[in-house]
């Protein structure tokens, strides 16, 4: 089940942000275990000035989708619905959890779009764990790739 979070979801999706922050992604070589409480300090912020969607199953949570509305730095007037983390838990990235996070993303940007509160939503093409997909499919457009050079 999609359904936004709540704060009572607060540690569920403190340790899925845990759990992508130490997979073989972006952040594992420049970072130790990520501190717990500052985690869990963002999240709380971000239930409630942004968007938390999470994957329940079995009265558990295990996917989660975390957007905010963020001005562009050049153009402030210009805000923009952005994707901060996209992550769901391996044992169950063969069902539609990661789907329905992602239709549910889609639909508040969407909606966001029509009504003029943002000129434009984002979505991250691939992390070194995801699987390539294609979101040109779904309306995106490419803007840039990151490349990053690390220590």
């Amino acid at each position: 089940m999609i359904r936004l979070g709540t704060h009572k979801d607060a540690l569920s999706i403190t340790e899925l942000v845990i759990k992508f922050l130490t997979e073989d992604n972006a952040y594992t070589s420049h970072t130790t275990q990520p501190d717990r409480e500052h985690i869990y300090s963002m999240i709380t912020k971000l239930l409630h000035i942004g968007y938390v969607w999470v994957y329940e199953t079995d009265q558990r949570v295990v996917g989660v989708l975390i957007a905010v509305k963020e001005p562009n730095l050049w153009y402030p007037d210009k805000v923009f619905l952005k994707e901060m983390i996209y992550y769901v838990e391996v044992d169950y990235r063969t069902t539609l959890a990661g789907g329905k996070l992602f239709v549910a993303y889609m639909k508040e940007g969407a909606r966001l779009l029509k009504e003029n509160n943002v000129v434009g939503y984002t979505a991250t093409s691939m992390e070194t764990t995801t699987k390539d997909y294609n979101l040109e499919k779904r309306g995106f457009t490419p803007k840039e790739t990151l490349y990053m050079k690390e220590i």
